[in-house]
């Protein structure tokens, strides 16, 4: 079980009288997946937070502004950066930063003399946590170990991204940042990450055992300067479809060679405002040669007002052909669509980083778009400051193959990730759709899947298969890793499935009184509720907490038959 649970647990029990815990078994033996019995979520892996505090605080990372000559061109010196000298002074900082935010007492690390007479960094004696080598171990096994826990952390923090688009269209949050709509338990993860991110990459390199010295004493500060040269300086990343978020998530900061924090994150936000313009005009080029039509007042949300002749001439040099003013500003709100999911994320993970955030410091005008919000508070060149002084003869000298990589690459274009589109009242369904069907598909137990919006017969086994038709379709037709949400419409229900178990959770379709009528016993008509189908959307299916529903669900069941029996 978490030890924060059996604290609260232990601490609540002498005034409540409590004197049992439900015991649990593992949800899956081979990746030893245990239920908390106190708070019922499932836990993969126990990570130990070394930390004892964080005590950073944000504004004074983010207060001056970066100087634009400094992010428009950067350079790495590879051959200086990789002298001894300099390695060294990387990988003290780091460690320097690690041991501030722990205690003396925890600190695992020591310097001593080897045979050379040089001093090489080894692991104290029965001071690194078991566990915690446990976890790196677990970890590094199935990943790269540069890159075993920036995936993660990248991936969290776009899922997060994800699930809050739209929130800030709210009147009551429009004021907001979209740190003010972070829940604790999200950001706790993320920052947990981080940490053992940092302990981890502090561990590289150094003296294992017996050994009187390591190889590569400066594998982390090596690898570290070859990511800031090709994240930099090498433009066919561009091409390719290099994610520079998660980049930035792999980048330690490392100030004593000039690259904090803030510039690291401005240097790839330049780069992947060149990625999103390049990518947006081989886009529209490609789809006007194929006779597509493109509704220019749709797309267009945005009036680029900076030098207007400046920016045509920039695309005029990609495109090789003279465009006309309205492909101005269409590839511009493009550009800034793509652009702000890129600086939400980067907020989140400063945020993660930095986590004393003084409200009152915060100036800024609540009016201004969110992008430029965005770069305000983080005191980085907005995005028309970007374009402004973007070089034309770079774009100029990209060939038809670079245009075709950028063409074929997958660079995300940000919309509203959201399930099927329900009908508005449940009689719509069997009136315009069901009823339309032949007579072998009218099922008398439809499910619909409400991802890909297939429907299928409930619990019903096709011709030699030895599972239903839902669960098959998970394995073969619907690739979400054995998780699948189907709407019953027959019973009003929504079905949970992930991996053999399952459960059943409250549809969104209610009755004039805003109560749910399961199995139509009232005989009412019922409406989609938008607002409990978002909340439903929200909460299980944008956050990945299916398996986690389904196990709270069927621990809280008297049934010992659970899944099974039902």
């Amino acid at each position: 079980m978490h030890a924060s649970c059996f604290k609260h647990y232990y601490e609540t029990s002498v005034d409540k009288q409590l004197s049992q815990i439900t015991r649990t078994v593992p949800e899956n033996i081979q990746r030893n997946e245990f239920i908390c019995p106190l708070c019922k979520t499932i836990c993969n892996v126990f990570i130990p937070v070394c930390y004892s505090q964080n005590s950073k605080k944000f504004f004074t990372q983010f207060s001056e502004s970066v100087a634009l000559p400094d992010i428009m061109t950067p350079r790495v010196d590879i051959d200086i950066a990789r002298l001894n000298t300099i390695q060294e002074k990387i990988r003290d900082e780091l460690l320097e930063n690690v041991k501030m935010q722990m205690d003396k007492k925890n600190w695992f690390l020591e310097k001593t003399m080897n045979y050379k007479a040089s001093k090489v960094l080894k692991f104290k004696d029965d001071a690194f946590p078991a566990v915690l080598q446990d976890c790196i171990q677990s970890v590094t096994s199935v990943s790269p170990p540069f890159e075993s826990f920036g995936v993660i952390i990248a991936k969290t923090i776009e899922s997060l991204e994800i699930m809050l688009r739209g929130d800030n269209y709210n009147p009551k949050v429009k004021k907001k940042l979209l740190i003010n709509q972070l829940n604790s338990r999200s950001l706790t993860n993320i920052r947990v990450w981080l940490q053992i991110s940092e302990v981890f990459k502090s561990t590289l390199g150094v003296t294992k055992g017996a050994q009187e010295s390591s190889n590569e004493p400066f594998l982390f500060s090596q690898s570290l300067t070859g990511l800031y040269y090709n994240l930099f300086q090498n433009d066919e990343l561009l091409f390719d479809g290099q994610d520079y978020f998660t980049g930035l998530v792999h980048c330690e900061e490392a100030k004593c060679i000039g690259f904090s924090f803030k510039k690291l994150a401005s240097i790839l936000f330049v780069r992947h405002i060149i990625q999103s313009l390049m990518k947006v005009m081989v886009v529209i080029t490609d789809k006007e040669s194929k006779g597509q039509h493109i509704n220019y007042d749709l797309i267009i949300r945005e009036r680029y007002t900076g030098d207007r002749n400046k920016f045509s001439i920039l695309l005029s040099s990609f495109l090789s052909v003279r465009i006309p003013n309205e492909i101005i500003d269409l590839v511009y709100s493009m550009t800034i669509k793509m652009v702000t999911p890129f600086l939400r994320k980067v907020l989140i993970l400063a945020y993660a980083k930095y986590p004393v955030f003084e409200e009152e410091m915060l100036v800024v005008d609540p009016d201004l778009r969110e992008c430029d919000k965005i770069c305000m508070v983080m005191a980085i060149p907005t995005v028309d400051m970007v374009i402004e002084n973007l070089n034309p003869e770079f774009f100029g000298m990209v060939d038809t193959k670079q245009k075709t990589r950028l063409l074929n690459s997958r660079i995300g274009y940000p919309s509203k990730i959201q399930l099927i589109h329900l009908p508005e009242t449940l009689n719509d369904f069997y009136v315009y759709y069901y009823n339309s069907l032949p007579a072998e598909e009218q099922y008398e137990e439809p499910a619909i899947c409400m991802f890909c919006g297939k429907m299928m017969s409930l619990q019903k086994q096709r011709y030699g298969d030895h599972f239903g038709s839902c669960t098959m379709h998970l394995r073969w037709e619907c690739m979400n890793s054995g998780k699948g949400i189907f709407f019953l419409p027959r019973n009003n229900c929504v079905l949970l499935l992930d991996n053999g178990k399952g459960s059943f959770i409250e549809s969104p379709y209610r009755d004039e009184f805003g109560e749910l009528d399961r199995d139509f016993k009232s005989g009412h008509e019922v409406t989609l509720s938008d607002k409990k189908y978002e909340e439903l959307q929200k909460n299980i299916w944008l956050s990945h907490n299916i398996q986690n529903v389904v196990a709270q669900n069927l621990e809280n069941l008297t049934d010992i038959g659970g899944w099974s029996t039902l």
